[in-house]
């Protein structure tokens, strides 16, 4: 017997209002699911032994970068340098390698050519390698000061600070306009004059032909 048209309508509404609790109820899990996965990612990733390797795998090295290390870097301060040059995988790698293997290297200041993409052992060899030491070559990243600029420039080229520090205290040699003002608040006309790269200078440089 076909049940009358009221009824059949009822039966048609209660099945889409199951469905839709349906869909709901497995949205609402999946929604759950992705805020724990997004703010519970690292522990579930431990707990099941999904946790992202810190390292590269042997032999991915390719191409090249640079390193510049300064006097008191330690193992803790170039780790963060390594990764932000695409040597290493994670920040902390390089220095949860020398934690782990017990390692306290001496660090010469200066600007070293590594690859992308080593491990962190890799990278350790090829710091303590003088051949990667690049001679007369030093390497400004964004957002130094001039005081910082010339500290490292100094350390890189082996060129003392005071003689850089006379170079940059007549701006106007430089073709550089001195504003009285930015002087009297304190403020170095130079800043911005420096612009971030990778220099290499020729044997015997000073420090007025460096900063020109």
């Amino acid at each position: 017997m076909t049940p009358p048209p009221a009824e059949r309508r009822r039966r048609r509404r209660g099945g889409w209002i199951a469905l839709i609790i349906v869909l709901v109820l497995f949205g609402g899990a999946a929604a759950g699911g992705w805020w724990v996965w997004s703010n519970y990612e690292d522990k579930i990733r431990e707990v099941l032994g999904w946790e992202e390797p810190q390292e590269y795998e042997e032999g991915m090295a390719t191409g090249e970068a640079f390193l510049t290390i300064v006097s008191g870097d330690t193992g803790a301060s170039i780790s963060p340098k390594l990764y932000e040059a695409g040597v290493t995988k994670t920040p902390d790698a390089f220095y949860d390698y020398l934690v782990a293997e017990d390692l306290n290297p001496p660090f010469v200041p200066g600007v070293f050519r590594l690859q992308q993409q080593m491990t962190s052992a890799a990278a350790l060899e090829a710091i303590l390698d003088p051949a990667n030491r690049m001679e007369n070559t030093a390497q400004l990243r964004e957002g130094l000061t001039v005081d910082q600029s010339i500290q490292i420039l100094s350390e890189s080229l082996a060129i003392p600070l005071e003689d850089f520090q006379a170079a940059v205290a007549d701006p106007s040699v430089f073709g550089v306009p001195v504003n009285e003002a930015v002087v009297a608040a304190g403020g170095q006309p130079l800043e911005g004059w420096l612009f971030p790269a990778t220099y290499t200078f020729d044997p015997g440089v000073t420090a007025q032909q460096v900063i020109q």
